[in-house]
């Protein structure tokens, strides 16, 4: 199960449904409702697209131990 990952508006609390892979990209994500953009930083990208990169390792590692 690969639920997008979601997060709430800081500007409405309307949901935003977030795509790592465009935020790492440098694309800004929109709220639906009030269109507040979301992005990262480009000091931080380094370090979540390292995060994500261990999520995958863990989530495969788990999947061959099943």
């Amino acid at each position: 199960m690969n639920a997008m990952p979601a997060m709430p508006c800081p500007n409405c609390s309307e949901t935003i449904a977030l795509d790592p892979k465009a935020l790492l990209a440098g694309k800004q994500i929109e709220c639906g409702s009030c269109n507040t953009a979301i992005g990262l930083q480009e000091s931080s990208a380094n370090l979540v697209g390292d995060t994500l990169s261990k999520m995958d390792s863990v989530r495969q590692a788990i999947g061959k131990a099943r």
